[in-house]
């Protein structure tokens, strides 16, 4: 059906555009919104908030092919997404066991929505009307963004000192 495509596109710029919006947001202006909200005594790892932000803009992505799974009554492809997300919580527990610190909790957070995100792509093939193009067009898109913002928090990510650990 045409119409319905043309809405599956529509909510697939609208989810990529919160995304965007949500990624950029909180990975350069994170630290200062969380420090407005709470204070300017309110101590944070911008590497965390960016990480938080990288999961929370996968997630909205993710939103858009488990719309068109809902859609088609495809409930288990939604389980298959929601296990993959839910495996960052596990690493994300062991990451904090063996004392790794916040940041690489939230890092394993992040990569469990990541998977999620690709499996969610991948197995949107014969339920979506989308070509897989302009799946991996708008992932692109998203993806690009979230390693420019991962490459200019970078230092963010490594504690002074490191350097002589290794």
């Amino acid at each position: 059906d045409g119409a319905y495509a043309q809405r599956y596109e529509l909510c697939g710029v609208i989810t990529t555009l919160l995304a965007l919006v949500t990624l950029i947001t909180f990975g350069t202006f994170g630290v200062t919104l969380v420090q407005f909200a709470y204070g300017a005594a309110y101590a944070i790892p911008a590497a965390l908030v960016a990480l938080l932000g990288l999961h929370g803009a996968f997630r909205i992505f993710r939103s858009w092919p488990q719309i068109g799974f809902l859609a088609a009554g495809n409930t288990k492809n939604l389980l298959a997404a929601n296990i993959m997300s839910a495996s960052g919580l596990g690493f994300m527990l062991m990451a904090l066991k063996l004392e790794y610190g916040i940041v690489a909790a939230a890092l394993c957070l992040v990569l469990g929505e990541c998977a999620a995100v690709a499996i969610s792509f991948l197995l949107q093939r014969g339920v979506s009307p989308l070509s897989n193009a302009v799946s991996v067009k708008f992932l692109a898109i998203v993806g690009a963004v979230a390693l420019a913002v991962a490459l200019a928090r970078l230092p963010d990510f490594f504690p002074p000192g490191i350097a002589g650990h290794f």
